[in-house]
């Protein structure tokens, strides 16, 4: 027990000393008078585990350090490098965490990807079905017309007709679309270019009127979204 009071005495001084701090400020910054302090270091008192715990942290040690010998301890200059190799030990480490952050959400982002282009098929698919149901539309439009042309007169109208017809092709293959202003776009142009191609194909002035019936039904489509 002699020794290791001795020992305690003895970093007291120590450590007090590497801090370069007097009694009476090392009194005042652990709330203690500087008698009880002089009389730690002299050894007439050993202070109390809780006193020790304070002082370590004061001195940034492990509170084991009051209780080594002085050749079994690491000189302040000493405990400073093991701070900093310590710390950087620890930048280290969060590096790694963020680098591995980085790398999985990598490997997250082109999981999706891959996910993306094997779901991409499908897509590429209807956009092939569109291209042709569009050429095919066209093609027989041409054809119609081409047939037409000299025996009936206004043979040139089925182009007209060939605006509606390919916007509701268009509806058709936006429909399903996540998007109702997608919808509500292809739906009101069904309404007007329909309205438009019947109002030429007659081709009476006095059916202009016809057209004011598609406001109320341009309502509707704007509206059922909500519905």
């Amino acid at each position: 027990m002699p020794d290791i009071c001795e020992t305690v005495k003895e970093n007291l001084v120590r450590l007090r000393h590497e801090h370069k701090l007097t009694q009476l400020e090392l009194a005042q910054r652990i709330n203690y008078s500087d008698k009880a302090v002089s009389r730690w270091e002299n050894g007439d008192v050993t202070p109390d585990v809780a006193t020790l715990a304070a002082l370590a942290d004061l001195y940034g040690v492990p509170i084991t350090t009051f209780f080594l010998p002085a050749g079994a301890q690491l000189s302040k200059e000493e405990r400073r490098a093991l701070k900093k190799a310590q710390e950087e030990a620890e930048k280290e480490e969060k590096r790694k965490k963020r680098e591995e952050e980085k790398r999985k959400r990598r490997e997250a982002r082109e999981t999706q990807k891959a996910e993306g282009k094997q779901k991409n098929p499908s897509g590429t698919r209807r956009t092939a079905v569109l291209v042709c149901t569009l050429c095919f539309l066209w093609a027989t439009i041409l054809t119609l017309f081409f047939l037409l042309n000299g025996v009936v007169s206004g043979a040139w109208r089925v182009f007209i007709w060939g605006a509606p017809f390919t916007v509701l092709v268009l509806f058709l293959y936006f429909r399903p679309s996540r998007h109702s202003t997608v919808r509500t776009v292809f739906a009101s142009l069904l309404l007007w270019t329909v309205l438009v191609s019947l109002y030429l194909q007659l081709a009476r002035w006095s059916l202009f009127p016809i057209l004011f019936a598609g406001i109320p039904i341009e309502a509707v489509i704007i509206l059922f979204p909500f519905f």
